[in-house]
């Protein structure tokens, strides 16, 4: 969320949102939306005699920066999640998605995240006094052609921790493919290529991190493939770690040189295309880049941008141009 100032008091008058820590709140029936940094830090500092309803997708906060190193193994999951039922203060716990939310009535419509028999996940109603948005951002694509249909299967994003445990069994996947006698050498190059798109902090430390995991623990395993492992990072803008000073932006370019990951600024990926090749046993990918090239993979990490999910698209609230809640200066 972004903060401004007023003329916006009307509309947060309306949503309800107001502090929560005097006596006279203790009956009153507050949601949150969501389990990210700000829903879950403040239903963490609510009384524990708070009306407290949670209704996020995922039953756990997850510490994000660590993400990279369970995505490798470096920690496992667990050691990066918190269960939100486990709060003192959360009176009720929902996981489902919120849809749309009626500012008059004061009411969220939910849909649970389930499989259905009939295909079709339960909905209901649940009644607010105060109401704290907190759905945070998803993976933005920016509508490159096959990034969203092979998400999971070549592409994968890396926000939550089934992210990271799809990521961690591709990698192994794609050495015990590599490791076949039946793999061609080409096959085996593209197999054991990484591209990671985006140069924020979690794409460099997840490329620092793929490094050590696979010259210190695979290297162990499959010493005779590391001549066929290649990582690449592409970036659209024309340096790494943008938000950071130059010379931590120039010491870790070098370090990526001295360990060998290709990095690719002022390039963007136009599109991922699926192909075949008579020497490959597999269905093969690559990534179509601005400057004209080409790189064929077997992993690709899509780590480019962030954009609002589809119930903040869809509130008509005050928004930023890039479509973020505007709060007060109290965040409000």
């Amino acid at each position: 969320m972004h903060s401004c100032q007023p003329p916006l008091h009307n509309y947060y008058r309306l949503l309800g949102s107001q502090r929560f820590t005097s006596s006279g709140d203790k009956g009153k029936r507050i949601v949150v939306l969501g389990t990210g940094w700000g829903g879950f830090n403040l239903a963490q500092n609510l009384p524990t005699d708070t009306n407290l309803s949670v209704i996020p997708p995922s039953n756990h906060f997850v510490f994000t920066p660590l993400l990279p190193s369970t995505a490798v193994g470096t920690l496992e999951f667990r050691a990066i999640q918190e269960c939100v039922r486990t709060l003192p203060s959360v009176s009720n716990f929902y996981q489902a998605k919120a849809i749309s939310i009626d500012f008059e009535e004061k009411t969220i419509l939910c849909r649970d995240i389930w499989d259905h028999t009939d295909a079709k996940p339960s909905t209901f109603t649940v009644p607010y006094d105060s109401l704290v948005p907190s759905m945070g951002v998803k993976t933005n694509t920016f509508s490159t052609p096959n990034v969203s249909s092979r998400e999971g299967k070549e592409v994968f994003f890396l926000k939550h921790l089934h992210h990271a445990r799809s990521i961690r069994n591709r990698t192994l996947e794609m050495f015990e493919i590599a490791a076949l006698p039946s793999t061609s050498d080409g096959e085996k190059r593209r197999l054991l290529s990484f591209v990671i798109v985006g140069g924020g902090p979690k794409s460099c430390e997840y490329a620092s991190e793929l490094h050590d995991f696979l010259t210190r623990d695979l290297a162990t395993l499959y010493p005779d493939l590391l001549p066929y492992v290649r990582v690449t990072l592409v970036e659209a803008s024309n340096h790494l770690l943008g938000p950071f000073e130059s010379s931590l932006r120039s010491y870790v370019l070098g370090l990526f040189k001295s360990r060998d990951i290709s990095v690719k600024i002022d390039t963007a990926v136009l599109s991922v295309e699926i192909f075949t090749d008579p020497s490959y046993g597999f269905e093969a990918s690559k990534a179509i880049l601005s400057s004209g090239e080409s790189l064929e993979f077997g992993t690709m990490i899509w780590s480019a941008g962030l954009k609002p999910v589809r119930l903040t698209d869809a509130l008509s609230i005050p928004k930023t141009p890039a479509g973020r809640i505007l709060t007060l200066s109290q965040l409000l």
